[in-house]
């Protein structure tokens, strides 16, 4: 396993350790996508590690296009008129750190060589939550990732 995803996973862990009791705390595991407008993708597992703390999001995962290491944070505004009471919509707009192209611009080839950029991305989450371990799909510009959420 990558040095950055152990710290990664240590970081989030201390943190969950750390959060208040009462506040609304999950972390987003695991990551493993299908990309529909892309053939440029060569990796479909993530390896997600994300915190949510009241909504708060911050995370680390491996991005699809070169399984480069992609540190996010954002916010998870959750869309009542859509959502029941065992299932959650949410919308989560987010900047990223790692893409070597930004998700929704046209690959070129020199993204091959190109550092890492600082990327917006929004997403579109469906969460079944009448367990402590929630599946969540995500749907972002180009793809539909499945992950498990857990509560704390």
């Amino acid at each position: 396993m990558e040095l950055k995803i152990k710290v990664a996973i240590v970081v989030v862990s201390l943190l969950a350790g750390f959060c208040d009791a009462k506040a609304d705390t999950s972390v987003y595991l695991g990551g493993w996508s299908k990309h529909a407008a892309s053939s440029h993708a060569n990796n479909n597992t993530q390896n997600a590690v994300i915190l949510n703390y009241n909504d708060y999001l911050i995370g680390h995962y491996q991005n699809s296009y070169y399984g480069d290491s992609t540190w996010l944070v954002g916010y998870e505004y959750h869309i009542k008129t859509l959502s029941t009471d065992k299932i959650d919509v949410s919308l989560s707009p987010m900047i990223t750190e790692g893409y070597r192209v930004c998700p929704g611009h046209k690959y070129k080839e020199y993204a091959d060589n190109a550092p890492a950029k600082t990327c917006p991305i929004v997403t579109i989450g469906i969460k079944y939550t009448a367990y402590r371990v929630q599946p969540v799909f995500v749907a972002s510009l180009n793809a539909v990732t499945f992950m498990l959420n857990v509560k704390f």
